[in-house]
């Protein structure tokens, strides 16, 4: 990101407020580039829904648009890549439950894997 010019921080701390109190530390995101985009890193075997919903939640916290959850244990990094997007019609693209670059909304994405954990 630096040849490419990109500002970004690691390890931002973000504070929370909840009804009237303030927390100085909610929670920690891994790398936030240009203030618009949340990068969330991962290395597990494979990605589970509560990771989705963790980073649907920072990005409705920081009132952000885009985040990205790059999970380092595949073969292909283009396979570890998802993307989350908050209050947008299209919200992810996961190459996991269909063919690559095939569009879900959060709707039909959270009925893929209750459907899948029910198996």
């Amino acid at each position: 990101m630096d040849k490419a010019g990109l500002k970004y921080t690691r390890q931002q701390g973000i504070q929370v407020w909840y009804e009237e109190i303030k927390m100085d530390l909610g929670f920690r995101a891994d790398i936030i580039v240009e203030q618009k985009v949340i990068i969330e890193i991962k290395s597990v075997e494979a990605i589970t829904p509560v990771f989705f919903k963790t980073l649907l939640t920072y990005l409705k916290l920081t009132n952000k648009k885009l985040g990205l959850l790059v999970n380092f244990n595949v073969a292909l990094i283009k396979d570890g890549i998802t993307r989350v997007a908050n209050n947008l019609l299209i919200l992810c693209v996961l190459s996991v439950f269909a063919r690559p670059n095939h569009f879900f909304t959060q709707r039909r994405y959270e009925r893929k894997v209750k459907k899948r954990v029910n198996q």
